[in-house]
């Protein structure tokens, strides 16, 4: 944990990057105080899209909807599902493998979406507002490997079928689609180095 105290956000990294949602911009701020970054934003880092219900607070949901919109199958009325999430967990991943970087890329995202990202190794519980999560992955890209090529034709394949106001469930859609972008999680991210879990201050703040 003592690196991600001291650190150099330009010299230490590849490359910076955020989602295009506010609070994505003001963490990355107060994280680094206010250091002056070149940070890239990528809408694929978003949170999830609730459609619909967007801007209620999970904290005051009923204890019933929290156990719905849990689930692996759950899709926003007029929103996303976890399927768009690890849709775009997955091509986040392979634009980054694509580069060739030499340095880690420092990311500023949500739960929901780093949930998503490593729900396939078996890390289901969203990390708390504030946490480091340090994920070792794959970094090459081979234009030869025909998986690669695969896999970037299936990705753009369910980007072409994405419909927010569709609220049908389609299962066969559905295990199709989750068993591979899970098969390419597992396979392409080495490791879940940590989890650091940012420090409980609202007791201190009352």
């Amino acid at each position: 944990m003592e690196y991600f105290v001291n650190f150099d956000a330009n010299k230490d990294f590849s490359e910076v990057h955020i989602s295009d949602l506010l609070r994505s911009k003001e963490t990355l701020d107060i994280s680094l105080a206010y250091e002056d970054v070149k940070e890239k934003k990528f809408q694929e880092l978003r949170e999830i899209y609730f459609g619909d219900q967007e801007g209620y607070f999970y904290d005051g949901l009923t204890k019933e909807e929290k156990s719905q919109i849990s689930k692996a199958t759950y899709k926003f009325p007029k929103g996303e599902s976890w399927l768009n999430v690890k849709y775009r967990a997955c091509k986040y991943l392979n634009q980054n493998q694509r580069k060739n970087l030499h340095l880690p890329i420092l990311s500023f995202t949500h739960g929901g979406f780093i949930s998503s990202l490593l729900s396939a190794k078996g890390h289901k519980r969203i990390p708390q507002p504030g946490s480091v999560v340090v994920i070792n992955y794959k970094n090459y890209f081979d234009e030869n490997d025909k998986k690669f090529k695969v896999f970037s034709n299936l990705l753009n394949e369910f980007s072409k079928k994405i419909d927010y106001k569709n609220e049908d469930f389609d299962e066969v859609f559905f295990n199709k689609y989750n068993s591979l972008f899970e098969e390419y999680l597992i396979e392409q991210i080495l490791e879940v180095e940590g989890t650091y879990e940012a420090p409980d201050l609202s007791e201190e703040l009352l």
